[in-house]
C-alpha cells in the first residue's frame, strides 16, 4: 500500500502469491488517519503475476470487518472512489471479495474495473501523466505496518 500525499491518491498493489498472513497487518492500515484517508482516490492494481488462490473466505471477511470497524472508530463517512486494474486471471477470484463487501457498498462509490493504469486514472478523473509515476512508485510513500501509529 502506497500513498501520494500531494495527489491524494492511494495505490494498493497486489503481486505474487497473496498469503493469509498478509491480511491482518493490511487490515490495520485502515486505522491510520495520517496514511489511510478514506477521501483519497484509490487504484488497486493486480499485477500479471498475482495469485489469490491462497486467500480464504475468512481473510476477506476479516478485511471487510476491519474496514467497517475503522469507519466506525474514525467517524469517517466519505465514500471511496476506487478503480481496480486487473486481468482476466483474477476477475473470478475478486468476485468473492465483492460479495463479502457488498453489504457495505453504501460506503463506497462504484468500483471501476479496468485493464490498464491509464484507464484507472481516467475513471478517477486523474491526469494521464500520473501513470508513469504509479508504475515506478515515484512520489509515493510505501506504508508498512511498523509505520502505523497506535490509534
Amino acid at each position: 500500500m502506497m500513498r501520494h500525499q500531494q495527489r491524494e491518491l492511494r495505490l494498493i498493489e497486489f503481486s505474487g502469491t497473496i498469503m493469509h498472513e498478509e491480511f491482518e497487518p493490511f487490515s490495520r492500515f485502515y486505522l491510520d488517519r495520517d496514511f489511510y484517508r478514506f477521501a483519497d482516490r484509490e487504484v488497486v492494481l493486480f499485477t500479471p503475476d498475482v495469485s489469490l488462490a491462497a486467500v480464504d473466505v475468512e481473510d476477506i471477511s476479516m478485511l471487510a470487518d476491519s474496514y467497517i470497524e475503522a469507519l466506525r472508530l474514525r467517524g469517517d463517512q466519505t465514500a471511496v472512489l476506487s478503480a481496480w486494474v486487473m486481468g482476466d486471471h483474477v476477475r473470478a477470484e475478486t468476485r468473492l471479495w465483492w460479495e463479502f463487501t457488498r453489504d457495505h457498498s453504501r460506503l463506497r462509490e462504484p468500483r471501476h474495473i479496468v485493464e490498464t493504469v491509464e484507464a484507472a486514472l481516467h475513471a478517477l478523473g486523474c491526469p494521464q501523466e500520473w501513470a508513469a509515476d504509479m508504475r515506478t512508485h515515484s512520489g509515493f510513500k510505501v506504508f508498512e505496518a511498523g509505520d502505523r501509529a497506535v490509534p
